[in-house]
């Protein structure tokens, strides 16, 4: 009983795999699906002249970073930042907070705010912009190879107990 079954799967694999060697691979190329339909489909083509060099852009094709990469800042930030003064009976424990700037295609930091209201005026959020202004300049982020202004948003999460 069992080897008709087995004879009976291995009869319907190699039906199914004869089937597979007989399918059509021919693969219509673009360009001639695209002369068919009375259309002419045009290559993308990577123009640098048309990035907007003014603009403030959101995300880019290489973002702008801190010059020695993200471990530097974090040892820029930790050597530099001043954390408030805390009474003896106070924890303060995840605290977050974050920052909003613009990274200049020359790679100076401008328009540095609070990235939500919440932020706004917290002691916290004032440190970490002080120490935001005294960053070296970045290396700027990158649109089809052209350096432009972006923004960057940095959190901050502290744990601080006495």
């Amino acid at each position: 009983m069992k080897s008709k079954y087995l004879i009976l799967i291995a009869t319907v694999l190699l039906i199914s795999c004869k089937t597979n060697k007989n399918t059509d691979t021919h693969i219509t190329p673009v360009e001639e699906t695209a002369t068919e339909a009375g259309h002419l489909i045009q290559p993308i083509i990577n123009n640098a002249a048309d990035v907007d060099t003014t603009k403030v852009y959101v995300t880019a094709e290489v973002m702008p970073s801190f010059p020695g990469g993200e471990a530097e800042m974090h040892r820029f930030i930790s050597e530099n930042i001043k954390y408030p003064v805390i009474p003896d009976d106070k924890i303060m424990e995840n605290i977050r907070t974050a920052v909003r700037f613009t990274v200049t295609r020359t790679g100076e930091i401008k328009d540095i705010e609070p990235a939500k209201d919440q932020y706004k005026g917290t002691i916290l959020t004032d440190s970490l912009t002080s120490v935001i202004k005294r960053m070296p300049r970045w290396i700027p982020g990158k649109e089809k190879g052209v350096p432009v202004n972006v923004y960057f948003t940095m959190p901050l999460h502290v744990n601080l107990k006495r």
